[in-house]
């Protein structure tokens, strides 16, 4: 089952029967049951800046309510996170390669290889994930990545919605009784207007930042 909430209130439901994905989509007072294309299973949902309800998977991009598909081709094997961008436009990020592809209807953008030395200086174990945990602003995307101590901060990069570094924070990381490193360990992240939360679910902890006046 998989939950996702849109920025007007909606709340879409991914759930499976009989090897067919259905997704309930609550709005108000209204609920809708949506299906998956024939032969084609739901990885992850996000709502578009218009609050229209898109699914993805390695095929492609699917518009649930109009039936219409983007097709990708991504790599079967290759996990990745869905964000959804201004200008009704989506985001998948590769988290193994740390690469972007961006799609707005039938136009597909990338792939565009995530560059930074906190990405391409690290050594990592192999088939290991660049990318933990990704949000979006609707404009820039911020990704929080691997390899890094917690004992010295999460390390978040803000990226352009084509795959530009434009900043990069070292995030002090909250006290964890339950994590062996004595620091919190964020598996999600989220933006709020300027502020970026981490989420701890290890220890129910919530840390916040302020981005403002940060480079």
């Amino acid at each position: 089952m998989l939950l996702r909430a849109g920025d007007d209130g909606s709340v879409a439901i991914l759930c499976s029967r009989n090897s067919v994905d259905h997704v309930a989509w609550l709005s108000g007072s209204e609920t809708r049951f949506l299906t998956a294309p024939p032969n084609e299973r739901i990885i992850d949902l996000c709502f578009r800046s218009d609050s229209r309800l898109l699914a993805a998977n390695h095929h492609g991009v699917f518009d649930l309510n109009e039936g219409l598909a983007t097709f990708l081709n991504l790599p079967s094997h290759a996990p990745f996170l869905f964000l959804a961008l201004e200008g009704g436009r989506v985001a998948l990020i590769d988290v193994f390669q740390g690469k972007l592809v961006t799609a707005c209807g039938a136009k597909v953008n990338g792939p565009f290889q995530l560059v930074a030395p906190e990405i391409q200086t690290v050594v990592r174990p192999p088939d290991s994930a660049i990318v933990s945990a990704a949000a979006t602003n609707g404009r820039e995307i911020y990704c929080k990545i691997t390899g890094h101590r917690l004992q010295e901060g999460a390390v978040v990069l803000e990226f352009s919605g084509s795959g530009d570094l434009r900043r990069r924070f070292r995030c002090e990381l909250p006290v964890s009784r339950k994590h062996f490193t004595g620091r919190m360990r964020a598996l999600f992240i989220a933006i709020v207007d300027a502020t970026l939360f981490l989420f701890g679910p290890e220890d129910n902890l919530v840390a916040y930042y302020s981005l403002r006046g940060r480079s």
